[in-house]
């Protein structure tokens, strides 16, 4: 009777910590997607007003806010860059996001774009457009534009 409470008890232990590894993934792949979502998003906007404009202009305050957006998903990005099921989750995200956009197929061209993107570290929310931050911020994502005209 002792060995069968005591299996009962490991096997309980086991199952709640397969549990609590499943919920933390799903969590963590949630969040990843919705960065994604949030970037793919951002870039997309951003693409169209490129296209629009035929430049990326950091003095317009839309652009600047999806240099920004799209900077702060990198930056979640770059912080989990190893993590195979983030970097996956963060793709569905990404073509999700851009109204596909970005394709499953181009959606890793991005994501190492993004990743190459080191002049977006210091961009954040309190970034002037007028700052040399914003210049250069603006000047790194004409690659990323471009990689989506492939």
């Amino acid at each position: 009777m002792k060995n069968k409470l005591n299996l009962l008890a490991i096997c309980a232990i086991a199952f709640s910590i397969v549990g609590c590894s499943t919920l933390f993934n799903s969590s963590s792949n949630s969040a990843a997607t919705s960065a994604g979502a949030s970037c793919g998003k951002a870039i997309s906007n951003l693409y169209k007003e490129y296209k629009k404009e035929n430049k990326v202009d950091v003095t317009n305050t839309n652009t600047l806010t999806y240099i920004i957006q799209i900077a702060a998903a990198r930056n979640v990005l770059k912080e989990n860059k190893n993590d195979a099921a983030f970097v996956s989750a963060f793709a569905l995200g990404l073509v999700s996001g851009s109204n596909n956009l970005i394709t499953n197929a181009t959606s890793n061209n991005v994501i190492n774009a993004l990743l190459s993107l080191s002049s977006l570290n210091t961009v954040t929310t309190n970034t002037p457009s007028s700052s040399s931050t914003a210049t250069e911020a603006g000047k790194a994502v004409l690659p990323l534009m471009r990689t989506l005209e492939e």
